[in-house]
C-alpha cells in the first residue's frame, strides 16, 4: 500500500476515535438527581420538569451547576485527535498529488 493510503486510512481512524471521544465518552461522572423542596421553602428558583415541575433546592442545583460546569477532558481530547487526523488526511492528500506530479 502507497504511503498515501495509509496516511488516509490512519486519518480515518483519527477521525473516528476523536469523533467517539467528544460524543460518546462522558468523562465527568453522572449526572446528579434534583432534589425537590416543599412549596413555601426556599429553593433555587428552578424547577425538576421530570419530576412534575417540583421546585429544586439551592444545594441540589448547585451541585447540579458544578457537574454541567467541569471540562469534558474526553470533548478536549476527541477535538484534539479529531483534528490531527484532518491534518494527516490533508498531508496524505498533498503527499499523493506531489508524487503523482513527477
Amino acid at each position: 500500500m502507497a504511503l498515501r493510503g495509509k496516511l488516509l486510512i490512519t486519518a480515518l481512524i483519527l477521525v473516528i476515535i476523536g469523533l467517539v471521544g467528544m460524543f460518546a465518552i462522558d468523562s465527568r461522572g453522572p449526572e446528579p438527581d434534583f432534589v425537590c423542596v416543599e412549596q413555601g421553602e426556599p429553593s433555587s428558583g428552578f424547577t425538576d420538569l421530570e419530576n412534575d415541575e417540583c421546585p429544586i433546592s439551592i444545594e441540589s442545583f448547585n451541585e447540579w451547576s458544578d457537574w454541567n460546569s467541569q471540562p469534558r477532558v474526553s470533548a478536549i481530547i476527541g477535538i484534539t485527535v479529531v483534528i490531527v487526523g484532518l491534518g494527516v488526511g490533508v498531508t496524505g492528500l498533498i503527499t499523493g498529488r506531489k508524487k503523482g506530479t513527477k
